[in-house]
C-alpha cells in the first residue's frame, strides 16, 4: 500500500512525465454531445424539438428531391406526368448558365483559373 502511494505521488522531472489520456467522462463525442446538446433542460428540449422537426421535414424533402425527382425530360409537361417530384431536367440542360452566368464563353478560362486558384488556397491553409 505504501508503494501505490509513493508511485502515485512521485515527482516527475519537467518532460519526463508520462503521457496519460484524458479522462473519459471530458473528452469523446459522448462528452460532446452532453456539454453541447444536453447541458441545461433548454436546451435537452431544444435538441429534442430540433430533432423531431428534422424528423418531420427531412423524408418528404429527400422524397420529392431525390426518389421521386425527374431527371430527363423533354418538356415541363414531362416533368409533370412523371410524378410529383422535382424537376432537375432542367438544372441538367442549364447547368452551365447556373455556373458561369452570361459570361462570354471565350472568357471563361478566367473564371476557371480563379476557381483554381481559390481551391489551392484554401489546400494551402489546410
Amino acid at each position: 500500500m505504501a508503494s501505490e502511494t509513493a508511485t502515485a505521488t512521485r515527482k516527475y522531472e519537467p518532460g519526463t512525465h508520462p503521457s496519460l489520456p484524458p479522462p473519459v467522462a471530458t473528452s469523446g463525442p459522448i462528452y460532446w454531445i452532453r456539454y453541447n446538446l444536453f447541458d441545461s433542460p433548454t436546451s435537452a428540449m431544444l435538441t429534442i424539438l430540433s430533432l423531431y422537426l428534422l424528423y418531420l421535414i427531412l423524408p418528404p424533402f429527400l422524397h420529392w428531391a431525390v426518389f421521386d425527382a425527374t431527371v430527363n425530360a423533354a418538356s415541363r409537361g414531362e416533368c409533370q406526368q412523371a410524378g410529383s417530384g422535382a424537376c432537375w431536367a432542367f438544372v441538367k440542360d442549364r447547368f452551365l448558365l447556373l455556373i458561369y452566368g452570361f459570361y462570354p464563353i471565350e472568357e471563361r478560362w478566367r473564371f476557371n483559373l480563379s476557381i483554381v486558384f481559390i481551391l489551392v488556397s484554401i489546400a494551402a491553409l489546410l
